[in-house]
């Protein structure tokens, strides 16, 4: 959960640093002809987030199993992984892996 946490610190800081930067660019606009840095700044940061979700979703596999009864510790478990196996009726719980070696 604490890198889940850390992830959302780093998105909210993100999304600061772009609100302040279009807010800078806007304080600065006095011209039509000018508005359009303010349209530039936002299509960068658009691109700059799609490329960072697809990083994402190519660094990183995520995948559901279960465990049979009494094998919960057959190998590592996060805290919220081992929260899902106490709540599920079936031992089951999501794995999420660093995929750099699946890549092809």
């Amino acid at each position: 959960e604490k890198d889940r946490n850390a992830v959302g610190a780093v998105e909210n800081s993100m999304t600061s640093a772009g609100t302040l930067l279009i807010m800078a660019l806007s304080m600065d606009t006095t011209t039509p002809e000018s508005f359009v840095h303010i349209v530039w700044a936002s299509a960068v940061s658009v691109c700059f987030a799609a490329v960072l979700f697809g990083m994402y979703l190519r660094l990183w596999h995520e995948h559901e199993h279960s465990h049979p009864l009494g094998t919960e510790d057959s190998h590592a478990h996060t805290t919220q992984q081992r929260r899902m196996l106490v709540e599920s009726t079936g031992s089951k719980h999501v794995h999420m892996h660093f995929a750099v070696g699946n890549m092809t």
